[in-house]
């Protein structure tokens, strides 16, 4: 018994955590007028490079074709840029939020099994699941540490998407992913 209301503790320690975390999203970056623009013009240049890409042209004008492809490619790359350093801060503030949580949970949870496997896990699987616990626990057992990232990696996608603070939908595998990762380094 006692495992399952640590478990339901995490969870909704876990679930209170990316609520704040989108409610500090949302005051400081998702509500301005200047990142709903550019969600919009990510879409809007996605969507154009789309149609683009799909469209068939003749011999004699590939070349120019490629050039706008291009064109489309690195609007999209600043695009996102923007988009994405517009939540730097508050995601490097919300980063540090989950680990003040982490560490203080942790230090409640510290060796107490909150949960239990209805399996014996693979070696690599039970050492996350196992850590913080002494060595003598079941091969089942479960440690806070890995209730609280399953927790928090299945709400927080969850939470967003019926907030309505899902980053936009965009296809990224037809984006070369060079592009998008050399724009935020260059900046």
């Amino acid at each position: 018994m006692g495992d399952v209301v640590a478990s339901i503790y995490i969870l909704l320690a876990s679930a209170a955590m990316t609520l704040l975390s989108e409610g500090l999203a949302y005051v400081a970056v998702y509500r301005r007028g200047e990142y709903q623009r550019a969600v919009i013009r990510v879409v809007d240049v996605n969507r154009k490079l789309e149609k683009e890409k799909e469209l068939l042209v003749g011999v004699e004008k590939r070349e120019r074709h490629a050039k706008k492809i291009q064109k489309l490619e690195a609007d999209f790359k600043e695009a996102m840029a923007k988009m994405n350093g517009m939540k730097l801060v508050v995601n490097i503030t919300i980063g540090l939020l989950y680990m003040l949580a982490y560490r203080v949970l942790s230090m409640r949870f510290h060796g107490q099994v909150v949960g239990t496997l209805p399996f014996i896990p693979f070696e690599m699987m039970r050492r996350m699941s196992m850590r913080g616990l002494p060595s003598g626990s079941e091969p089942t057992d479960c440690a806070f540490a890995f209730v609280y990232a399953l927790a928090a990696l299945g709400l927080k996608g969850t939470i967003q998407k019926a907030m309505g603070f899902a980053p936009p939908r965009v296809d990224l595998g037809k984006v070369k992913w060079s592009l998008c990762i050399h724009s935020q380094w260059i900046g």
